[in-house]
């Protein structure tokens, strides 16, 4: 079983570390970096950014491509609170990204 949410503090990781950087270095979140497949990382990506937590990215026919690309606030205090608590998904019990409690 995949484990989405060490993938998704991956990306937010990789968008945090570049605020100290001069440029974004996509290959930071590669598929092959993330371990994911292409697919996967494009639709993370995607969910990460139409629920606030990147911005900078745009999605097309040839992929992901970065203007400017920043972690929001939001992003920020998930990894913030996924920190504060190892293993728990940082939601408050909540799951935006598509995942429904049952």
């Amino acid at each position: 079983m995949d484990d989405h949410f060490g993938t998704i503090r991956k990306i937010l990781s990789a968008f945090e570390e570049s605020l100290d950087k001069a440029d974004f270095d996509v290959s930071d979140v590669s598929a092959e970096r993330l371990g994911v497949s292409e697919t996967r990382r494009r639709k993370m990506m995607e969910m990460l950014a139409s629920e606030g937590y990147i911005s900078g990215v745009s999605f097309g026919a040839d992929g992901v491509t970065a203007d400017n690309p920043l972690i929001t606030t939001k992003g920020l205090e998930y990894l913030s609170k996924s920190a504060a608590l190892p293993g728990f998904p940082a939601f408050g019990g909540k799951f935006p990204l598509g995942r429904r409690s049952i």
